[in-house]
């Protein structure tokens, strides 16, 4: 609640001297870690493609080290490039599963390997909705 007066007045365009630092602090690490994986789709450092077969999306990237450890492609980047694909949710060509292939060299072999996870695109926070029982139809 201390910030308060300050995002308030952010908001109504008085910005005072040195604000802007605590006002990024909500925002600012979760964009560049978007803008930093959106650059390694377009450089080539990570690579999304459709699969030969059904409707299945592959993300090839190495592991990639931030500040807060080991990372991949957030979700943000690999929506923004299954879209520019024709493939994200809404779209005729949209997949229904993703498959992650993770090049790992920190691994007890001391040689790289792949690692391979399958997702679902989506909302992540639906997989955490307690699942109820469902009413029977009325006679």
């Amino acid at each position: 609640l201390d910030i308060l007066p300050s995002l308030l007045s952010a908001l109504s365009g008085e910005i005072e001297e040195g604000s802007e630092s605590r006002i990024e602090s909500f925002w600012k690490e979760g964009l560049n870690e978007a803008n930093d994986d959106w650059d390694a789709v377009q450089s080539g450092r990570v690579i999304v493609s459709k699969a030969k077969a059904g409707r299945m999306a592959l993300v090839m990237e190495e592991e990639r080290v931030s500040n807060n450890g080991q990372r991949r492609l957030g979700s943000y980047a690999l929506y923004r490039a299954l879209r520019d694909l024709g493939l994200a949710g809404g779209q005729p060509g949209a997949v229904t599963r993703v498959l992650r292939a993770t090049l790992d060299d920190n691994n007890d072999v001391g040689s790289k390997r792949w690692k391979y996870e399958y997702e679902m695109p989506g909302h992540g926070w639906v997989k955490r909705l307690v699942s109820r029982e469902t009413v029977p139809h009325i006679d």
